[in-house]
């Protein structure tokens, strides 16, 4: 049972034992910070740690944002976001604020433009509602044929298409329920457009894994 004052446990949700133990497992070779925890006191934090910290990591975004690896290339706030953890507007706030004190430069512009896109892309969705995974898309244009085996999905899935960045990136997805930026463009265009699998069956897994 839950209620204003008391929180549900993963038990309380349904979920097994083995489940709840091994959800506290972090993999060592996760690309988010080390020892990351939901919550707003962690997100805060990594805001504190990326804009303000000894790295000085906002001020060469534009620069790293594309790093398939490692911690600081990015900001990784995303799964603090998409929880409510934190707002767009606190971390547009704090480059704000950091202009001021130490530069402005297109690092602090680019991740402000991208919590825009971020948003952009929210609103899109609310607009749009499920027109967005019908076959015609939103634009109501001429549909695709899909005719890839389902073979070519599970190879996709599993990280055994035989193209090594592709496989990497899936396998970091299903064992750390994270990639980068790039990585997921680079599947996502892989599983349309060379394998010709209905890019909808990828929203779907995505859905599934991705913690943000």
């Amino acid at each position: 049972s839950c209620s204003l004052v008391r929180m549900p446990t993963l038990s309380d949700l349904g979920y097994n034992s083995i489940d709840i133990a091994t959800s506290s497992i972090i993999d060592p070779r996760c690309a988010l910070p080390s020892n990351y925890r939901g919550g707003e006191s962690a997100a805060l934090a990594r805001v504190r740690e990326y804009v303000w910290g000894k790295k000085d990591s906002l001020r060469t975004y534009f620069d790293t944002r594309n790093d398939l690896m490692g911690c600081d290339g990015s900001t990784k706030l995303a799964p603090w976001l998409a929880c409510g953890c934190v707002s767009p507007r606190y971390v547009a706030g704090e480059c704000r604020r950091y202009e001021e004190a130490r530069v402005k430069n297109k690092s602090t512009y680019w991740v402000v433009f991208e919590l825009l896109v971020r948003d952009y892309f929210r609103l899109f969705a609310r607009k749009h509602g499920d027109t967005i995974f019908r076959q015609s898309g939103t634009a109501g244009r001429k549909r695709r044929h899909w005719d890839a085996p389902p073979s070519r999905f599970q190879a996709w899935k599993l990280g055994a298409t035989g193209f090594p960045l592709v496989d990497a990136t899936m396998r970091e997805l299903a064992s750390t329920g994270y990639a980068s930026n790039r990585g997921r463009q680079v599947v996502c265009s892989f599983l349309s457009i060379d394998l010709n699998v209905d890019w909808r069956l990828g929203a779907e897994y995505f859905e599934e894994v991705l913690i943000d």
